[in-house]
């Protein structure tokens, strides 16, 4: 009943927004129908439905209406399928109508389609939610480890909830509840798994293999008629992004990886976006760019700050940030710390304090906001930074990331990155640099777009920043 009505909702919203699409683009081109003969209409009308419900049913074969895909794939999805959509359009009505003249609404028609269809999307999640059919009930099972990376993952996804149920654990130990409880709050742990509501979804995410216990939780989800997924041990391995073969007749699958920013062309684009998107920042923020810099010498200090990070290859290089800290810094820190030893433990642990007494009126705005981050587009603009990568860190960081390191130093960092967008500083200094791997190995054009969207969101929310 709940997927039924889940699926009924979700893809009325995607014909409601087809509707729309289809009424605004009437409207719009109403005068320029009066151009078309009657056969040409007819055609146009024709095509633009066939395709239009062959694309609610790719959606549908993709998941969009029952497995819920997470948010981000859900848009790649249909903004690529749409523009697949518009080529199809423009080649069918090229080779059949005599009038091509309309051919700018049929782009206009797709454009606005995929955007409709995320905006109805949400309308959807929305209507479901106030009758509590959105949430996903869902028990884990398994090692502590991959546990804590599983539930990091799923509270994440802001488009989709799952309601976590309860949390079984197969090395229960008083330090590792403990753990996890501090990581993630307040969770039902338990030691075992009980009866499975035929609701839920149990998700398995052992730290080892182990058949015989995989088949044994598995054998109690299909009786209940619950839904199963695995999350197999990664061991630090993104899995991320693999492409998948199968053997027909074998158990076996074959995952193959490549790190897409070693190749000439993911060096080229990320080139390209940078000195393009730095070079526009500059100028559509240059008036506040200024009005910032006043603000900020009305003290009589610099308006700008500079240190020295480590960039690719291991570079040092001077990271441009607006001024956020009064003027006499260094002293107050070493006066601060030295007075208070839970705050000098905070400042070796994260290299930042949550309640740093140096932080300027105006600063603590600039760094709520991220707007003490905009002179580091000149850093962009310089070749030292990227607009998305690794989190710039000094010298001192480097040793936190181990035998990792070469990840961070194989790439430029960013102004913006997986770390800003993943809780900042409400988040460990190990999990920033398992970001920091995750980012490197699964880059794409495409990620770092999300990344880019997913910034503007956290910026104006202002989550985890101090």
């Amino acid at each position: 009943m709940r997927v039924g009505l889940r699926r009924a909702v979700l893809l009325t919203s995607d014909i409601t927004a087809m509707l729309f699409t289809t009424f605004v683009t009437y409207a719009l081109n109403m005068k320029s129908w009066s151009s078309y003969s009657s056969d040409d209409a007819v055609k146009m009308i024709l095509v633009q439905f066939i395709l239009t419900v062959t694309m609610l049913g790719y959606f549908s074969n993709k998941g969009h209406y029952s497995w819920r895909n997470p948010w981000w794939q859900q848009v790649r999805q249909t903004m690529r399928t749409c523009f697949i959509f518009v080529l199809i359009s423009l080649l069918v009505n090229l080779i059949t109508l005599s009038n091509v003249s309309g051919f700018l609404w049929l782009v206009l028609y797709w454009g606005l389609g995929a955007f409709s269809m995320l905006s109805f999307r949400w309308i959807g999640r929305s209507f479901l939610m106030s009758l509590k059919h959105w949430d996903i009930p869902t028990i884990l099972v398994g090692g502590s480890v991959n546990m804590m990376e599983t539930i990091y993952a799923l509270r994440s996804e802001a488009y989709l909830r799952y309601d976590i149920k309860e949390v079984v654990l197969t090395d229960y130990t008083d330090e590792n509840i403990q753990q996890l409880k501090e990581s993630h709050g307040n969770l039902n742990i338990r030691s075992e798994l009980n009866d499975v509501d035929p609701y839920s979804m149990v998700i398995l995410c052992l730290d080892e293999f182990s058949d015989s216990f995989i088949r044994e939780v598995s054998e109690k989800v299909r009786r209940s008629g619950a839904r199963f997924a695995i999350v197999p041990p990664t061991n630090g391995f993104s899995l991320y992004g693999l492409q998948t073969q199968f053997f027909f007749g074998h158990k076996i699958v074959l995952l193959e990886s490549r790190i897409r920013l070693q190749t000439a062309t993911g060096r080229t684009l990320k080139y390209l976006t940078d000195k393009i998107g730095a070079f526009l920042a500059i100028l559509l923020l240059s008036p506040l760019f200024i009005m910032l810099a006043l603000r900020v010498r009305q003290d009589g200090g610099s308006a700008f700050y500079s240190q020295t990070r480590i960039g690719k290859n291991g570079k040092p290089f001077k990271c441009w940030k607006f001024r956020s800290m009064i003027v006499n810094a260094d002293e107050v820190l070493k006066t601060y710390l030295a007075d208070n030893p839970e705050a000098a433990e905070e400042y070796k642990r994260d290299f930042k304090l949550k309640n740093d007494p140096r932080i300027t009126p105006v600063g603590h705005l600039l760094r709520k906001s991220s707007l003490d981050e905009i002179p580091q587009f000149f850093n962009v603009l310089k070749g030292d930074m990227s607009l998305v990568g690794p989190r710039p860190v000094v010298e001192k960081e480097t040793e936190y990331y181990e035998d990792k390191l070469s990840y961070y130093l194989s790439v430029k960092p960013g102004v913006t990155g997986l770390w800003q967008v993943s809780g900042r500083n409400d988040i460990t200094y190990q999990k920033r640099v398992e970001l920091d791997v995750w980012y490197v190995e699964n880059w794409s054009l495409w990620n770092d777009i999300v990344i880019f969207f997913k910034t503007v969101y956290v910026v104006l929310a202002r989550k985890g920043a101090y």
